[in-house]
């Protein structure tokens, strides 16, 4: 358990040590070191990968307008993409 690795590094104060002794990789340790050096316990929890924000992602109104458009003409992706960028550009 991560714990155990962390009071013995305390103990012993040698991170090659202690991987030998619990059978982890030095890149394993040094790892979860940090997490559990800045917050203890609460630390080794599970984090979300989840990303915090996606900046590429398409605006909702527009969104909604190429499914609406999808529905009524079936145009597929490079005609919508022409046709969203002809509109846009005042072509038609």
């Amino acid at each position: 358990m991560t714990i155990a690795w962390f009071k013995r590094y305390e103990e012993i104060g040698n991170i090659s040590w202690v991987s030998r002794e619990f059978g982890i990789s030095r890149k394993t340790f040094y790892k979860w070191w940090p997490y559990y050096a800045k917050e203890g316990l609460p630390g080794l929890k599970d984090r979300s990968k989840h990303p915090k924000s996606y900046p590429k992602a398409v605006p909702k109104e527009i969104a909604q307008l190429i499914v609406k458009l999808r529905q009524k003409s079936h145009y597929g992706p490079r005609r919508l993409a022409f046709y969203l960028l002809s509109e846009r550009m005042g072509l038609t």
